[in-house]
């Protein structure tokens, strides 16, 4: 009893002391989404007047990008976590840590730099937190007070990149996870869950702003194989030379989303997202996974699934921590997307170390699988 009441006081207090400094915060909280929005929306504006660097395709290579006999599957490039992701302000951080404690938003402090500046120095794949919302579909990790994003708004999201891979056409391939997050309607009135009509307004997006000739569909993956899990068991990957300068979307998997959008038409052939899948469903889908993610670098399992032919996502560090092991075991896996929070340029955390292929390459190439 004498416990609760001091649990009880304690908050009581804890409320009394915050009281003076929530419109601060408040204003922090809102400010930041105008803010975010608007940087973005002034960035892709100075993109479309020209306001863009073109990048040296070959200098983040380990391996010459000309040779024509190198299959998808064997490129490894540099991901980034969350790439969106802005750390909160420290006004705010502060003001969350009074309330939730120490440690409830300590893994969330770290930021990206813009998609365009991660593509100019080297980044090749891409993660991507979208939800649905009746103002269109929105990129952030959470809801107040972790909600920055460099790309809130995902139609300018996808300019941005088109611009980019227009500006650079010759281009390794980007790949972009997109995972659907949910939301507590009580917390976000905006938001509501997906279903088919919403997914073919995902759908639509792409094909409106990135278009035919850059996005890679499934279909186009397929080829002359009958399904996509077909085409990866029978080393069918299309070459890099086929898809240079293109962006393939994958969607992240999700035990209700996958089987939703697969549904509605189980071929793939009208799709525009290529189903991502767990490290253990390739007996669930077999037709269908050729793109794995296993989040843990474990060789065991990775390595008979890349000898498979299925290209898998590896994390090479996590929650913004390196850690030698790790990283020596995501290289070993022969993992062909290699996640970091910790890539060049990254804005938070600061550190002298950068994640990367031996030599300081972001694209390096795996040999056949044996």
């Amino acid at each position: 009893m004498q416990t609760a009441v001091v649990k009880a006081l304690s908050v009581i207090l804890s409320i009394l002391v915050l009281l003076p400094r929530l419109p601060s915060a408040l204003t922090l909280a809102l400010l930041r989404s105008y803010n975010d929005s608007a940087a973005q929306s002034a960035r892709v504006g100075a993109i479309r007047n020209g306001r863009i660097d073109q990048a040296d395709e070959q200098r983040f290579a380990a391996f010459d990008l000309t040779d024509e006999t190198v299959r998808y599957n064997e490129v490894r490039t540099i991901a980034t976590h969350n790439s969106y992701k802005k750390a909160m302000p420290q006004g705010l951080y502060d003001f969350s840590k009074i309330i939730w404690g120490e440690q409830k938003f300590k893994s969330t402090m770290y930021e990206h730099d813009t998609l365009s500046a991660q593509l100019g120095n080297g980044i090749r794949s891409f993660e991507l937190d979208i939800r649905w919302q009746v103002n269109g579909f929105k990129i952030y990790h959470n809801g107040l007070p972790d909600n920055g994003s460099t790309c809130p708004d995902w139609k300018l999201a996808l300019e941005e990149l088109r611009l980019w891979s227009d500006a650079n056409p010759g281009h390794v391939p980007i790949t972009v996870l997109v995972e659907i997050k949910r939301d507590n309607p009580a917390r976000n009135p905006l938001y509501a869950d997906m279903d088919e009509e919403k997914f073919r307004q995902l759908d639509q997006t792409v094909a409106d702003i990135v278009g035919a000739e850059k996005a890679v569909t499934p279909a186009d993956l397929m080829g002359r194989w009958p399904t996509l899990g077909a085409m990866a068991q029978n080393g069918g990957w299309p070459s890099l030379a086929q898809l240079k300068g293109k962006i393939i979307f994958l969607l992240h998997p999700d035990s209700v989303y996958t089987r939703l959008y697969i549904g509605m038409d189980p071929s793939l052939k009208t799709q525009w997202f290529v189903p991502a899948f767990g490290a253990g469903e390739t007996a669930v889908y077999p037709d269908d996974a050729a793109f794995l993610i296993a989040n843990n670098p474990d060789i065991g399992l990775v390595r008979p699934l890349v000898a498979r032919g299925c290209i898998v996502r590896v994390f090479m560090d996590y929650d913004r921590v390196y850690n030698a092991s790790m990283k020596e075991a995501a290289l070993a896996s022969g993992a062909q997307i290699l996640t970091t929070d910790l890539e060049k340029g990254v804005v938070l955390p600061r550190s002298d170390y950068v994640a990367e292929f031996p030599g300081g390459y972001t694209v390096a190439r795996n040999l056949p699988a044996q």
